[in-house]
């Protein structure tokens, strides 16, 4: 495809783009995944350009618990027990009666898992009425909801207490779970102007969450943190992701999102 010179913007003034999930295509299973075509391509005389982020709102409607942090191990006596959570939103007590249930279908409540929550401490307890079974919990796994349960992503052998077996989660509990979201820039290489050991990379910016869910986290930002970018020397889309602390896809479960960018020389 040739791009005819009467048709290119030149990037030889401040532009600002106005983008919302729902004009964009999806490059995956969700929204968090988008590729926004420009009316008119973007020539970049230098090769290279900056931007930032103006402002944004980024809906609160993830779920606690999805494909990315569903999943945890029980080992016992050397048979391995795979559990799944159902997807939703949970807080420690609804992981206090669930968890076990789950764990008891598995194995046939052989033997029988229950589970305390110290408030005060903000850390779960896991017992099995069992002193003569070798019990772990593995969390080194895929998709491992090792915060939920407050253990670090390793096995967990359980010790003996009374006439049980038990685990205290060694972490607190983190049922907030995504309390933060990088947006990228996906075409693009940054080389952040604040950092001059020159680092580069495609992440836009950072936005911390505030609790709560079923609403909009609001930024606008007045101080410009502006980033150096190289790209091609036509700039005809943008694709922008949205994915949290651990590089995953974040599922709005198709709630639409919108930004603002700022982009100039």
């Amino acid at each position: 495809f040739t791009y005819c010179k009467d048709f290119i913007m030149s990037l030889d003034k401040e532009y600002t783009i106005n983008l919302h999930s729902v004009n964009g295509v999806l490059l995956g299973s969700d929204n968090s995944n988008v590729r926004f075509f420009f009316r008119n391509p973007i020539f970049l005389p230098k090769g290279n350009g900056l931007i930032t982020l103006k402002s944004a709102s980024i809906p609160r409607s993830f779920y606690v618990v999805d494909d990315y942090n569903d999943r945890f191990n029980i080992i016992i006596t050397s048979t391995t027990y795979n559990i799944t959570l159902t997807h939703g939103n949970y807080n420690a007590n609804d992981l206090k009666t669930s968890i076990p249930a789950l764990i008891n279908t598995k194995t046939g409540s052989t033997p029988v898992c229950s589970m305390t929550y110290d408030k005060n401490t903000n850390k779960f307890t896991m017992t099995f009425a069992s002193t003569s079974a070798v019990i772990v919990l593995d969390t080194d796994i895929n998709n491992s909801a090792y915060r939920l349960i407050g253990s670090p992503k390793e096995q967990h052998t359980f010790v003996a207490s009374g006439a049980n077996m038990i685990h205290t989660s060694e972490n607190v509990v983190n049922v907030s779970q995504i309390n933060a979201c990088n947006i990228l820039i996906n075409n693009m290489s940054f080389s952040d102007v604040i950092n001059t050991g020159g680092k580069l990379d495609n992440v836009l910016h950072t936005i911390y969450f505030s609790m709560g869910f079923n609403s909009f986290e609001q930024i606008n930002e007045n101080i410009f943190d502006w980033k150096t970018f190289s790209s091609s020397g036509v700039l005809s889309y943008l694709d922008v992701s949205i994915k949290d602390l651990d590089g995953n896809f974040i599922d709005f479960n198709s709630i639409e999102w919108m930004m603002t960018l700022l982009l100039k020389t």
